[in-house]
């Protein structure tokens, strides 16, 4: 149980979670569970908590046996500014002072408002030099934006571990799988779609369309179903049927 962690993905329409293992070389899903995103408790990945929607995902927990203490949280959001980035090879315990010290220049704006991380993506050489390289994803997040997960992780009397980027989540999830070939990898939301490309294992294209599963719903409910539905679940449940 002391290896396990809560991760939880909340969306405009489904919030998603799972009890999973915790920087494991092999991963394992234990329990897992979607439940309805009460409306309008999320604007652009900014998390408004609840009473309501606090009791109904604790409830959701114990109703599936998941004890698990500690928490990661995946948003998307497009308030968080990604960017690719090469550093020179050093040790591993020293790449957050490298990323920090270059910070203003991967993002010219006040980062005392924002938190940054990072993801190694892999190492190449630079075609000038020769010398090796770290290739990095590198995030900042308003710390407005990171609020509302704090205060749910203090509601559910959980230990925030981690916050993560969704694009960085999916791309951790599937490298695996995409260790040979050209791989594109497509995930759709509600209100966006994040695509990548991963060569033998390696991300070499991102983007983040604004444009996802609401659309096609909506163009549901103008057709022909416009008095029948009152929910995207109920949407997607007539696309399945037809």
């Amino acid at each position: 149980m002391a290896g396990r962690v809560i991760s939880i993905e909340i969306g405009y329409a489904l919030t998603r979670v799972c009890e999973t293992d915790y920087r494991s070389e092999s991963h394992h899903i234990y329990n897992s569970f979607t439940l309805p995103t009460t409306e309008g408790i999320l604007k652009d990945g900014v998390l408004s908590v609840t009473p309501v929607y606090v009791e109904t995902l604790r409830q959701c927990l114990s109703e599936k046996g998941i004890r698990a203490k500690r928490v990661v949280f995946t948003i998307n959001s497009t308030k968080i500014a990604s960017r690719e980035v090469a550093i020179p090879y050093v040790k591993e315990k020293r790449i957050a002072d490298v990323v920090r010290a270059n910070a203003e220049e991967y993002f010219p704006v006040d980062l005392s408002k924002y938190q940054l991380a990072y993801s190694v993506l892999g190492e190449n050489k630079d075609s000038k030099t020769g010398m090796l390289q770290h290739r990095l994803m590198v995030m900042a997040a308003p710390t407005t934006l990171l609020d509302g997960y704090y205060e749910l992780t203090k509601a559910l009397k959980l230990e925030l571990l981690s916050l993560d980027y969704a694009g960085n989540s999916l791309y951790q999830a599937v490298k695996e799988e995409c260790r040979r070939g050209v791989n594109l990898v497509v995930k759709i939301e509600e209100l966006s779609t994040y695509i990548m490309v991963v060569q033998d294992g390696i991300l070499t294209f991102s983007r983040n369309i604004n444009y996802g599963v609401e659309e096609a719903v909506q163009a549901v409910r103008e057709i022909k179903h416009q008095d029948e539905i009152k929910s995207t679940q109920e949407a997607l449940q007539i696309y399945e049927r037809e």
